[in-house]
């Protein structure tokens, strides 16, 4: 049975039925609830995305350390680019089995007389959610190796110059 929108209610806890103005509040403050929790869920996505990219990029570079240490250890010892990767490092522990491309003799050759900072390798591409795509990579600069982050843009160009140096020798 149905009571009239006038009548008191029945029990003490009890609301009466809203009026149509206030109806439309309650539809509004809802809707609103609604719409901000989603714009948090996306917010929330957007920052855990970020978080995995930069993580997948440390990564990406500390892997690298351990070759970085055995070139630099060589570049210390010879003055010079070693024409093959070090199978060890300064201590003599093997180096981990990691997807790793390095110069090519011809290119570790040429690139000896080359004065701008040189790609001695690169590890494999990482993909990225929201960061731009690039990868870890071994950089000879000033007489020292570095392990850093490059990203695809500057890799390509630095690749080009690098390339058109060994060709000219």
């Amino acid at each position: 049975m149905t009571r009239p929108l006038s009548e008191k209610p029945a029990f003490p806890g009890e609301r009466p039925a809203p009026t149509p103005k206030r109806a439309a509040q309650l539809r509004k403050r809802v809707l609103r609830g609604c719409v901000l929790f989603a714009l948090l869920g996306l917010l929330l996505a957007v920052v855990v995305v970020w978080q995995r990219d930069t993580l997948h990029r440390q990564r990406s570079v500390e892997a690298l350390q351990p070759f970085q240490r055995a070139l630099q250890a060589k570049l210390d010892e010879y003055h010079r680019i070693p024409l093959a990767l070090p199978r060890t490092d300064p201590d003599g522990t093997p180096l981990p089995e990691h997807e790793f491309t390095y110069l090519s003799i011809e290119a570790a050759q040429a690139l000896r007389t080359y004065d701008e900072p040189i790609i001695m390798g690169e590890a494999p591409p990482v993909g990225m959610g929201l960061r731009r795509e690039g990868r870890a990579v071994i950089i000879l600069e000033n007489g020292r190796c570095e392990a850093r982050w490059i990203d695809r843009d500057a890799l390509i160009t630095q690749r080009r110059k690098q390339n058109a140096w060994v060709r000219q020798r």
